[in-house]
């Protein structure tokens, strides 16, 4: 998939919010949108889509899916609904999928070459690596949106990466910042006409997340910030460099069970 429209982008920032709407007085019912990770569950037999470290969705749509998959969907989850009333003593929601997409996976890799002073072959330069700072991340997957400036038909391949042995820089105010690159080219150069646009991907960063978790917990820190450092310009085969924090990511976020 290679993006979801500017409603669908706004949708996701609510899906941020905990699961405590209810639409009418008669029925206890919420519709939102979510990333999710299909899992199989071997209690069950069933394949299940975790939208966060709590709560698993069944839905018929992901029964012929792989594990691992990743989506985008927009639910709808009715409490009162006779298979939920056992929900939490079963593991699983049965939800109602009104939209799906399937998002991008990408691998992230180590290098001690990231930030190059000269363009990739196909490199398109970003507007902002992750829209808002924001992020979510389930089951080892980190999920973003990244802008750009593309034609709706372009498709588009990305590159996550970190060096091993420059992983983090300090500010002045001893503030620690992990250190990673994100890099994007076309793969197939698209003919529509070029406007800006917010991808949806997913990037599996567990190893990483995790190694940088236990160092920031054997400090005392009970946060870790993540800065993306990007392509803002290309001008010939010169790229001007930027960078993005991400918000704040709680170390029991990424180390639930520790």
């Amino acid at each position: 998939m290679n993006k979801l429209n500017v409603q669908s982008v706004m949708l996701f920032f609510v899906s941020l919010l905990l699961l405590t709407s209810c639409l009418g007085e008669a029925r206890n019912v919420i519709s939102r949108p979510a990333f999710g990770v299909v899992r199989y569950d071997s209690n069950s037999g069933l394949m299940l889509l975790d939208v966060n470290e709590f709560e698993s969705f069944y839905a018929i749509q992901f029964q012929q899916t792989m594990p691992g998959a990743c989506y985008w969907v927009y639910f709808e989850l009715d409490y009162e609904k006779a298979e939920n009333k056992n929900a939490v003593e079963r593991g699983y929601f049965e939800v109602d999928i009104l939209q799906r997409e399937e998002i991008d996976k990408w691998e992230m890799s180590y290098s001690t070459d990231n930030e190059t002073s000269m363009a990739l072959y196909d490199e398109v330069a970003l507007i902002n690596p992750i829209v808002g700072g924001d992020c979510v991340y389930i089951r080892g997957m980190f999920f973003m949106y990244s802008s750009l400036k593309i034609p709706s038909d372009q498709r588009m391949g990305w590159k996550l990466s970190y060096d091993p042995q420059n992983m983090m820089t300090e500010d002045e105010n001893g503030k620690r910042y992990y250190d990673v690159f994100l890099r994007s080219t076309f793969t197939y150069l698209g003919t529509r006409e070029p406007a800006d646009t917010e991808m949806p991907n997913a990037f599996n960063m567990k190893t990483y997340l995790e190694m940088v978790a236990h160092t920031e917990r054997d400090l005392n820190s009970d946060y870790i910030n993540i800065r993306f450092h990007y392509v803002s310009e290309i001008d010939g085969n010169a790229v001007t460099w930027n960078h993005q924090d991400t918000r704040p990511i709680e170390v029991a976020e990424i180390l639930p069970a520790e």
